[in-house]
């Protein structure tokens, strides 16, 4: 017979309410990340933070719409490739609240990230149980690929633009009013400015409606329409609409020997997210003639899963009652797909990036759970993460560093646009001993 202890051990688990689930999640992420409160600044934060001296003041908030985010002293406009005022704001309202404290830094980065499991929580407990959504939550939490996201500082950046974007997308899921589409359509916008990257938010968004609020179809596609007109206008005058820093060898290449290139990367992603080991800041491909190991083989693998995928949704699709959310699923995952492949033909995509993995990772949780209502496809690859993350998320940072150190001229900063082998090897050398 169970003790009254026992009973109230159990209920502190079971049943999983939301409040539980969330509160689990925050001490999760408090236990894994925990080391990554008192990491320093490494990297791109010098000169985008400590070194930079607009950061330092609130009131050079116009200086942070009119360029991108690099100071090399001297000069008031930012310089830079890419263009994210909503990141230097953070910066400048962090540095005037605590001054040059890392600590302040690295626990709104590490917050941030588990407040954004926590609305991945609460987005997906609306469609299927809360166990299931709580699992899924922990994954997106603690995989590894995602590690960057919570302890370099300059990643505030895909911190910023998943939580504006993944908020927009819950707030249409929950509210069915005018003032929730003129809302979402504001955090939208603010993802953009966020990162690049959160124009995938805006077709995510359209979608979403299109799928479960047609009729609010109509004015979300108005407010996005405006929003993204205001960022062009606002960007082309700050950085210009296209730019390109030469700081990876893909961007070398034509159109057609990047085109070679895709197959690998696509697969890297793939293997990544079941796989997450010796992972590091940036990866370079450089492949100007298609060959077996490097083309042919990653192609077929590539177009097996993908073919899979196909059936298994097709299957579901015929079964389930979520007959929306696979199609909002298959769909977001092929135009996020065409969106890393249209990059590598563009000559933006210069390396692969932990945003467009997070990005990745979460939909294929979306367009995995189209099975997990059978307890069949989530099963396997839920848990096999989660045995090693502990060790793995307490050595993430020191390693991130070490490679940071070692693809030293590969940064973002056009200064920094070529490196060479040697250089790189010399690198990798002290690299390791710093890291042991």
């Amino acid at each position: 017979m169970k003790s009254d202890d026992d009973v109230t051990f159990k209920g502190l688990f079971f049943p999983l309410t939301t409040k539980k689930a969330i509160v689990f999640i925050f001490i999760i992420g408090f236990l894994i990340f925990f080391n990554g409160f008192f990491n320093g600044f490494v990297g791109d934060d010098v000169s985008q933070i400590t070194d930079n001296i607009n950061v330092h003041s609130i009131s050079n908030i116009v200086t942070f719409f009119s360029g991108s985010t690099f100071y090399s002293g001297g000069r008031e406009v930012l310089f830079g490739v890419y263009y994210k005022p909503v990141l230097s704001i953070s910066y400048a309202l962090i540095y005037n609240l605590f001054g040059n404290s890392t600590l302040a830094y690295h626990s709104l980065e590490i917050f941030l990230h588990i407040i954004n499991a926590s609305l991945l929580f609460v987005f997906f407990k609306r469609l299927f149980s809360k166990n299931l959504s709580f699992i899924l939550s922990i994954i997106f939490l603690v995989h590894p690929i995602n590690s960057e996201v919570a302890f370099y500082v300059s990643n505030l950046q895909d911190a910023l633009f998943f939580f504006f974007g993944f908020s927009a997308i819950l707030i249409l899921q929950r509210y069915n009013s005018q003032q929730a589409v003129l809302f979402s359509s504001f955090l939208l916008l603010l993802s953009l400015l966020s990162k690049e990257t959160g124009i995938l938010f805006f077709i995510t968004g359209l979608v979403f409606v299109f799928l479960y609020y047609k009729d609010k179809f109509k004015s979300l596609t108005t407010y996005l329409s405006l929003s993204f007109v205001l960022y062009l206008v606002l960007r082309v005058h700050a950085v210009g609409l296209f730019t390109n820093t030469f700081s990876a060898p893909i961007q070398k290449l034509n159109l057609i020997e990047r085109i070679f290139n895709i197959p690998e990367m696509f697969l890297f992603y793939i293997k990544t997210f079941f796989f997450p080991l010796n992972l590091a800041v940036s990866y370079h491909w450089f492949y100007i003639t298609p060959d077996f190991l490097h083309f042919v083989l990653p192609l077929f693998i590539d177009l097996i899963f993908l073919l899979v995928l196909t059936v298994i949704t097709s299957y579901f699709y015929k079964r389930t009652t979520h007959k929306n959310f696979i199609l909002f699923s298959f769909f977001t995952f092929w135009f996020r797909f065409a969106a890393v492949s249209g990059r590598v033909g563009m000559g933006l995509l210069r390396i692969v990036g932990f945003a467009w993995c997070l990005l990745g990772l979460n939909h294929l949780y979306w367009f995995g759970t189209m099975t997990s209502q059978y307890a069949f496809a989530l099963s396997g690859i839920s848990f096999s993460p989660l045995r090693e993350t502990a060790a793995v998320m307490r050595k993430a940072h020191g390693q991130a560093v070490a490679r940071r150190i070692a693809s030293g001229g590969c940064g973002d900063q056009p200064e920094r646009a070529r490196c060479g082998a040697s250089l790189i090897d010399t690198r990798v050398e002290q690299a390791e001993a710093l890291v042991g």
